[in-house]
């Protein structure tokens, strides 16, 4: 790799943080890492660090590995703003694959650790390819729109601005001739100097009732449509079993007239997602009846198309179409859609949430652009947390312990599972704890190690409404984590619950499932850091997924017994999880992932790492077979929650190559 290339590279660097202590004000430190340098191989470094509290050292880590470390001298008064400069620091460059971290910096102070993760998220190499992946998009496209023929009076279009709804007239001239001129579709917008939003509204309301068209596509006027978008549309209506109330694609910026940049693939519906933010965007084309039949339940605060989309979810799920390509660009340095906590979806969301979640917060989420919907507790039902065990005492002790004192949800009770444990410091343990008024019963289960049975075993013996799956190997971190599972687990339309857990060092061990990823089914995003703000932070918006993992894995007992538990025969070991979560979606239930339950996960420590050998050994590879055999049409098909562009060798959210 080039030097030059290299520092094109490093033109964007972006940064999350993580706080770790008592501190929540992120402001009280800050950090700067403006100068990079490539010479003769090497990546030089300099930064500065800035506090208004007391530190003591600073670590600077490349790919996990510390390559700097100094003290910081020591001062007293905290409100004094002290600066500690970095000279620079050099170490050679390996080649660099998308997403790599590329410079960690821990900050130590007084009873707190911040980290700040420099990364690559390699823009240059990511819009390099979509450059060329785009082409193939487009062409494909255009072959298939090129055998659409549109429908007389079945479009038209609508053009508004996000933040006020009316258009400049020379905006409004751009899109009538790309629509009308091109394609005799009828479009319209509102030009006016009215600067009262009410009077705004109330003139919308009126253009858009006076649309006698099926569908409206609305699009917002800093963005342009591909040249076969509205083909591609119809395609998908005339699809369709049922003609959908709301379609909606990815969409990616456009720099100038032929460079396509920071492409977004979205998911296909997903509730929950939706709820943390406007994921789908500025653009939706809805069925003119159903736009019409919300209009005069909106007010001029709120935002126009969130408020169509989360209105939909309530009213029908399953007519919402998602386009799985790039049929809308935004233009230029444009601000992207999605990095706005703005005031109009605040006011979108609380109205929705007061009008169908009774007792639910509105609150800002971990990443700058997202929510917490926070639902209220309604009744704290009895749980049972079930965890299966074979000695590893110290990563017992420090499970149970870590849920007796970090656990604000009172009503849970404890299921142990011994599998042939052998050491008499696990026997003493477990008689120390037998009395404890949360310990519900310990299991003996004499056999070889089988998890789907070990646990249909511990839930039969349970009379708890909710069954936690947990593995020994957990520590939980934040005191509202069950809380945070059980609000959702309440749901009626919600058939499991999981959590994110992380490595020791702070990075993802899992923060949910994809199916088809390695053939199969994988974690991702993997091995990033918690904070990173990747891929539009799916780890840190609450959102719904195909299926999550049951170390620590939150379902009704009334559903697991309703689809026969986990799958004793075929997935002794391994998918049994992800064989359970997609049963349950059969039956029409949603997965939901939260990051609010956040928990430490030493990975299978009781029974060793997942390791080459293992996963080449005779029991995995039938367990992999019996997957692909079971799920064959899903595996074919695709995970609804991911997207057919992106990749299934990598568990980054990268561009399928």
């Amino acid at each position: 790799m080039q030097s030059e290339s290299i520092k094109e590279i490093f033109v964007n660097v972006y940064f999350a943080l993580i706080n770790q202590g008592n501190f929540t004000k992120t402001d009280n430190i800050k950090i700067a890492c403006n100068h990079f340098k490539v010479v003769n191989g090497q990546l030089q470094i300099k930064g500065t660090v800035s506090a208004i509290i007391p530190l003591k050292k600073v670590q600077v880590f490349f790919n996990r590995k510390m390559v700097f470390e100094e003290d910081v001298l020591p001062f007293n008064n905290s409100n004094v703003h002290r600066q500690h400069n970095e000279s620079y620091i050099n170490y050679s460059i390996p080649m660099l694959n998308s997403g790599d971290t590329i410079v960690r910096i821990n900050v130590i102070g007084e009873g707190l650790q911040y980290n700040y993760f420099f990364t690559k998220i390699s823009n240059y190499t990511l819009n390099q390819y979509y450059k060329i992946l785009f082409k193939k998009i487009a062409a494909s496209n255009k072959k298939r729109a090129s055998t659409v023929k549109l429908e007389s009076s079945k479009f038209s279009v609508f053009v508004y601005n996000v933040k006020n709804l009316k258009v400049s007239q020379e905006s409004l001239t751009s899109y009538t001739s790309q629509f009308e001129h091109q394609k005799n579709i009828k479009t319209y917008g509102l030009v006016t100097d009215e600067s009262d939003q009410i009077l705004i509204f109330t003139k919308v309301k009126e253009i858009l009732k006076s649309i006698d068209s099926e569908y409206i596509i609305v699009i917002s006027d800093n963005c342009k449509s591909a040249p076969y978008a509205v083909e591609l549309i119809n395609l998908a209506i005339n699809s369709s079993s049922n003609k959908p109330d709301i379609i909606y694609s990815d969409d990616d910026q456009r720099m100038g007239e032929d460079q396509h940049i920071n492409p977004y693939f979205k998911s296909d519906f997903n509730p929950d997602l939706l709820c943390s933010f406007n994921y789908i965007g500025e653009n939706i084309c809805i069925r003119t009846e159903r736009l019409i039949s919300q209009l005069n339940l909106m007010s001029p605060d709120e935002d126009l198309v969130y408020s169509l989309l989360l209105n939909q979810i309530n009213y029908n799920t399953e007519s919402v179409k998602h386009i799985p390509s790039v049929l809308f660009h935004y233009q230029g340095n444009t601000r992207h859609p999605y990095h706005s906590d703005s005031k109009p979806q605040r006011v979108s969301l609380n109205k929705y949430a007061q009008n169908h979640i009774p007792g639910a917060k509105i609150i800002s989420g971990l990443s700058a652009y997202s929510f917490r919907l926070q639902r209220k507790i309604i009744d704290e039902k009895s749980l049972s947390i079930i965890i299966p065990f074979k000695d590893e005492v110290v990563l017992l002790r420090r499970c149970i312990e870590s849920i007796f004192n970090n656990t604000v949800y009172k009503n849970y009770s404890i299921i142990l599972v011994n599998n042939n444990s052998e050491q008499n410091e696990t026997f003493k343990y477990l008689k120390e704890i037998e009395t404890h008024e949360k310990i519900e019963i310990i299991i003996d289960y004499p056999h070889e190690f089988n998890y789907a049975k070990i646990n249909n075993l511990a839930v039969s013996k349970s009379k708890s409404d909710y069954i936690l799956f947990l593995n020994n190997d957990i520590e939980v971190i934040n005191k509202g984590w069950l809380r945070s599972m059980v609000e959702h687990i309440q749901r009626p339309e919600v058939g499991a619950v999981g959590a994110k857990l992380l490595y020791p060092d702070n990075t993802i061990q899992h923060a949910g499932v994809i199916i088809g990823i390695f053939g199969v089914a994988a974690h991702a995003p993997k091995y990033d850091f918690s904070m990173e703000d990747k891929h539009f932070s799916r780890a840190n918006t609450i959102q719904n997924l195909s299926a999550c993992t049951a170390a620590c894995l939150l379902v009704k007992i009334n559903d697991f017994t309703m689809i026969g538990g986990f799958d004793e025969l075929n997935f002794p070991i391994n998918f049994n999880d992800v064989d359970l979560c997609l049963r349950l979606r059969e039956k029409g239930k949603l997965i939901v992932y939260t990051p609010y339950a956040e928990l430490y996960h030493y990975e299978s420590k009781s029974r060793g790492h997942i390791t080459f050998e293992k996963m080449n050994s005779d029991k995995t590879i039938i367990e992999i077979s019996n997957f692909e055999k079971k799920w064959v049409t899903f595996l074919k098909r695709g995970d609804p929650y991911y997207n057919p562009h992106l990749s299934l060798t990598n568990r980054d959210y990268t561009l399928r190559k």
